[in-house]
């Protein structure tokens, strides 16, 4: 027989052992974990995902996840498919394993998700979830450092909304023209000259003209030879002696 047909035969039987091997290893770690009952509550199983991109994926048997906790049930499909994943991608597998919720499936697995995050048990990224254990201690660190000053931020940013929303109100800024008729109003009987006018209320003469313009218009002050004085119907008048 060819030499070379030989050789390569034998390349694909190692490789296909190491595979098996594999396989084998994380069946073993599962079964370990308690995370697949008892060696006799497996059935015929079909593959639950693709030959991973970081690994080589592991075969569950059908109905994996039923009746499991949604944390446990989402270790055991990551270790199985050595590879990260998105939510959607975990979800559906969950729901194909036959792991069932009388809720919000999306919101049970997004809340043990974030449960196994802080435990330190998976990792998130901009492309899905890994296993923590997948990578060495010094890239953990990073990520969670990365993550804990993300949070840091929306916090602050939230704290700072929050703030705003519960200033109270500032006080209305009192207008040119009410403070000018409660000037007038102070001293009734007396006439103000416009250039006293701005000088007491800090503004500059000519907006003041132009305010008082307006407000002799509308009959809320009156125009005197030497200034400007409430309304006579605001005056009132003195009683006369008997």
């Amino acid at each position: 027989m060819d030499k070379d047909y030989l050789a390569a035969l034998l390349a694909d039987m190692e490789a296909k052992k190491a595979a098996l091997e594999a396989a084998i290893s994380g069946v073993r770690a599962a079964l370990a974990s308690g995370a697949l009952g008892v060696p006799g509550d497996l059935v015929a199983s079909a593959p639950m995902d693709s030959a991973a991109p970081n690994g080589i994926s592991v075969s569950l048997p059908r109905g994996a996840f039923l009746g499991k906790k949604a944390t446990d049930a989402i270790t055991l499909y990551l270790g199985a498919a050595r590879s990260k994943k998105t939510n959607k991608e975990i979800g559906q597998a969950l729901k194909d394993g036959g792991m069932e919720s009388t809720g919000s499936f999306d919101n049970l697995i997004n809340g043990a998700l974030f449960q196994l995050k802080n435990k330190g048990i998976v990792l998130r990224f901009d492309d899905g979830w890994g296993l923590a254990e997948w990578y060495p201690e010094s890239f953990r660190t990073r990520v969670s450092e990365k993550t804990d000053t993300a949070k840091r931020k929306t916090k602050k940013k939230k704290t700072a909304q929050k703030a705003k929303a519960t200033q109270a109100p500032k006080a209305p800024t009192i207008g040119l023209q009410q403070r000018i008729e409660t000037m007038l109003r102070s001293q009734p009987t007396r006439v103000f000259p416009s250039e006293e006018l701005a000088q007491s209320l800090g503004v500059n003469l000519g907006a003041l003209n132009l305010t008082l313009g307006k407000m002799l218009k509308a009959g809320k002050v009156a125009k005197r030879p030497d200034g400007y004085q409430t309304p006579s119907d605001n005056v009132q008048q003195m009683p006369k002696a008997v």
